[in-house]
This record gives structure tokens, sequence and C-alpha cells, in this order.
């Protein structure tokens, strides 16, 4: 795959990432993406990991996560559920799969897992539709955005 549409797609992922009012807390499954999305976003604070969830707990507190970005990354529904208990409730999971089509299976397997505002699109379309971008949430606690906003 060449530098320029692995740029593509990262940028793709970019435009998913929650907005935030100081610092981001960004967990980058593999390492690929980070750097790129940094350069994009200057509010982030990547903690790259290894694909391998056993590893996470020794790199983030449960809970303290934003966002998680996948790029390239085969999951599983042990890799689902490590991410939700890692973000943040509202936190967000944006996932690319540069070689991946669109699909119902990928949106009814994150509904099975518990995400909700799931969105799954062709990642880049340059010019032929190519690779999907599949994006989750962990749901908030309190069905009250004001509530949340206060806390």
């Amino acid at each position: 795959m060449s530098d320029g549409l692995t740029q593509l797609f990262i940028e793709a992922m970019a435009k998913h990432l929650p907005p935030s009012a100081s610092q981001l807390n960004l967990l980058d499954i593999g390492g690929q993406a980070g750097e790129v999305l940094r350069e994009l976003r200057d509010d982030l604070h990547v903690i790259a990991v290894s694909s391998d969830v056993k590893t996470w707990d020794e790199a983030v507190s449960m809970g303290s996560i934003d966002a998680v970005v996948a790029f390239d990354h085969r999951p599983d529904d042990q890799f689902y559920r490590a991410v939700l208990r890692v973000m943040r409730a509202g936190g967000r999971l944006i996932m690319v799969n540069p070689r991946g089509q669109v699909s119902e299976h990928d949106g009814r397997q994150l509904e099975n897992e518990g995400y909700t505002r799931i969105l799954i699109e062709t990642a880049v379309a340059s010019p032929l539709p190519v690779g999907v971008l599949i994006r989750g949430e962990k749901p908030h606690t309190t069905s009250d955005t004001l509530e949340r906003v206060q806390k």
C-alpha cells in the first residue's frame, strides 16, 4: 500500500475524532496512526500500544481514553470488549481496514458488544471506493446531556 493512500486512510480517521476542549487521550492500536493524527490535531495525547489487549493495562487506566484508533487491525470480540473497558463513557472507537468492504456484519458485531452511534462507511474514494471505516461509541451512563457536561 502506498504511503499516500495510508495518509488518506488516517486523515479519514481524523474526521471522526471527538472534539476536545484541551487534550484528547488517544489510544493507537499498533502505533500506525498516532504520528499522522498528531500532525493533524495538536490536542492529542497519543498512547501507542500493541494489538495484544493483555498489555493495555500497563499502558492506560481503565475508563481514561477518549478515543481508540486502529489502522489495518483485524478485531475480534475480545478486542471490542477491551476497548470498551479503556474508554470513558462517550469515547469513540475508529478503525480503518484498507482492504475491507462495507458490511452489515461489522455493524452487528459492534452492536452486540454494546457500542452505540455506529457508522460503517467506505474509508476513501480515490477515485474508486477503497477500504472501510468503522466507528462506534461507548454508551453514556446518563441520557441527560446537561448532566454529562456538568460532570
